[in-house]
């Protein structure tokens, strides 16, 4: 590998973030670090995505040969043409020359554009395996695949600071009680919903009537259809009537 070209290139960029201690903070074994998520379908996406990204960084490599070699020879067909004494003919020769060039550096770029794009593709995957198992709400996970990337960190120099931006977010809620409100409106539907029926009613309507009074469906005994007042009615009645009856017997 020549001087000066990207070390991301030649290595994966190395999971270091507070993501990671989350997600390894769900293990069995507390205080257990490893270089892979933790459940089966991150860690298959994750290796996948090690191996994209491996292949993606030769094709880079190629790719910027390609348009390195052909900027070169782009220079010398600009310097060819500089030189005294030379036909028609020859001028022209290097002017075709300088033009394939000029191609071959618009395809390598063309292809650094694809490989780019395919390599980005492989950096959010392994982001999305990570943040699987970390826990955070899906708020804070969109916000971490979106941090800008520079090859050497998966998650980016950002990643931390901007967990600390939504700790120091979430605190401040806290602190003005807005999660306190939240959860006190929530408390009290909660308590609304579990009123029953007649209970609400009752508290808007204040004390009801004796139960004595009030309609009551029987389907006991010929099918007939009484009033628990008219019930107890009829039983006084037959009652009052029977104590009659039994004091004219002798």
């Amino acid at each position: 590998m020549a001087h000066g070209d990207p070390v991301f290139l030649s290595r994966q960029p190395t999971p270091e973030s507070l993501v990671v201690q989350a997600s390894c903070s769900s293990r069995s074994s507390p205080g257990s670090f490893s270089g892979t998520p933790v459940d089966r379908e991150s860690k298959k996406l994750d290796h996948t995505a090690k191996k994209t990204f491996s292949s993606c960084s030769m094709a880079l490599k190629s790719s910027n040969a390609t348009c390195i070699l052909g900027r070169y020879i782009h220079a010398l067909m600009e310097e060819a043409k500089g030189h005294p004494n030379l036909s028609q003919e020859m001028l022209q020769l290097l002017a075709d020359a300088q033009a394939a060039a000029t191609q071959v550096i618009q395809s390598g770029l063309d292809t650094l554009d694809s490989v780019a794009r395919a390599m980005g593709t492989t950096i959010v995957s392994r982001r999305q395996s990570w943040l699987r198992s970390s826990g955070f709400s899906s708020d804070v996970q969109a916000t971490l695949l979106d941090l800008p990337f520079h090859g050497e960190k998966l998650f980016g120099s950002k990643a931390d600071s901007a967990l600390e931006r939504f700790k120091e977010s979430r605190a401040t809620a806290r602190s003005l009680g807005l999660q306190s409100s939240a959860s006190s409106t929530f408390r009290g539907f909660q308590r609304f919903k579990g009123f029953g029926r007649g209970s609400f009613r009752g508290r808007l309507q204040g004390p009801q009537q004796s139960t004595s009074t009030l309609p009551y469906r029987s389907f006991r005994g010929r099918g007939r259809v009484h009033t628990r007042g008219a019930t107890l009615q009829h039983s006084a009645s037959s009652s009052s009537s029977g104590g009659v009856q039994q004091g004219k017997q002798p």
